[in-house]
């Protein structure tokens, strides 16, 4: 099962580090077993929680997409960038963006973006 996880991207604590900081946009924390921070990750197209986590001596990153909560103004979901993802050709996108503004499941986003481009 580990050799699933071989293509995994290590970093050094430095290495972390500076990412981290060229990639914020707010939320900057550095602790000794996490680096968290908020950035806006083009492969999610949207604004994401990162971190980069110790493990087995490295320090791997992960990334989620902020909770509507979580979220400042300008960073919300709007119906229109859903639509114009799905319009672009990027339906798993404005599925994964429906599904975090809504907190809804895989069909329910689709049949959320289905009825938002029926209307659009």
């Amino acid at each position: 099962m580990e050799e699933e996880f071989d293509d995994i991207q290590r970093w050094t604590r430095e290495q972390a580090i500076l990412v981290a900081r060229a990639e914020s946009l707010r939320d900057l924390e550095i602790t000794d077993d996490a680096i968290r921070y908020v950035a806006f990750i083009p492969e999610f197209t949207d604004y994401c929680l990162c971190e980069y986590l110790p493990e087995r001596g490295a320090w791997v990153k992960v990334v989620r997409l902020l909770a509507p909560l979580e979220r400042l103004p300008g960073e919300e979901i709007s119906d229109e960038r859903i639509v114009a993802l799905a319009q672009s050709g990027q339906l798993i996108s404005a599925i994964r963006l429906y599904r975090a503004k809504h907190g809804v499941g895989l069909l329910e986003g689709k049949a959320g973006v289905e009825a938002l481009l029926e209307q659009a």
